[in-house]
């Protein structure tokens, strides 16, 4: 698999991976974004107006991104907003499938993967992720579980299809306060260090970039900040 965006590290030392899900609503904010001078994975949602601005900026600062796929969550119905607003939904068949990934890879075409967006009923139908991640296969993907739900089958099936795939082990921002992100970033390198890597999800949040700006990963030693193409490289390694 070509890893772009990956540069040539030491996998000696447990490895950190911070993904910034919902990109795509607001370039401004990516741009803002895109100065934050630590190792960050973005998660662009395909659809949506901001979707390709958001990528161009990923692309001139040399970022890599993931598409953030959109998911139907538990109690999503037909006709809801978020039902409709889902690629990926329980009951589609493998055609139906291979046609989303393929509509939002049009849109996002140097993306090194997917991740989940929302998702907790999809990530844990087996029946849909089997295509699904077939389909991640034969483009030469890799894969993150959001793990939204602990559930969730979409880790397995990725592993089992061999896809450079991890899943999420923390998310950071689940509440607006900087004192929680930074006790969670620490519980993140404490898994990474059990681990041997660790995987945490944050989001494009006034917020949270305030909090990334003034994070030194120097602080946390005995870990080494990646990206998930590098995370990736490393765990494909013998």
């Amino acid at each position: 698999m070509p890893y772009r965006y990956a540069r040539e590290i030491s996998c000696d030392l447990p490895r950190v991976a911070i993904v910034v899900d919902d990109v795509g609503y607001n370039a401004a904010m990516a741009r803002k974004l895109a100065k934050i001078p630590i190792p960050l994975t973005w998660a662009i949602i395909p659809g949506l107006k901001g979707t390709h601005p958001c990528s161009k900026v990923a692309d001139e600062a040399n970022i890599p991104y993931m598409v953030h796929m959109p998911m139907q969550a538990t109690g999503d119905k037909k006709g809801g907003r978020w039902y409709d607003l889902s690629w990926i939904v329980s009951g589609q068949s493998e055609a139906t499938v291979q046609k989303a990934v393929a509509r939002a890879l049009e849109e996002l075409p140097d993306a090194v993967g997917m991740n989940n967006h929302r998702g907790s009923l999809s990530t844990t139908d087996e029946a849909l992720m089997v295509p699904f991640m077939k389909a991640l296969g034969e483009r030469q993907l890799g894969f993150i579980d959001s793990r939204t739900i602990r559930g969730s089958v979409a880790y397995a099936i990725a592993k089992r299809h061999g896809l450079p795939s991890a899943y999420n082990s923390v998310f950071i921002d689940h509440y607006n306060d900087e004192k929680f992100m930074k006790e969670q970033l620490s519980r993140l390198v404490s898994l990474a260090k059990r681990h041997g890597w660790a995987v945490g999800i944050c989001h494009i949040r006034s917020g949270t970039l305030k909090m990334l700006a003034q994070l030194d990963v120097s602080h946390f030693e005995g870990v080494r900040f990646v990206t998930v193409p590098e995370l990736f490289s490393c765990l494909g390694r013998p």
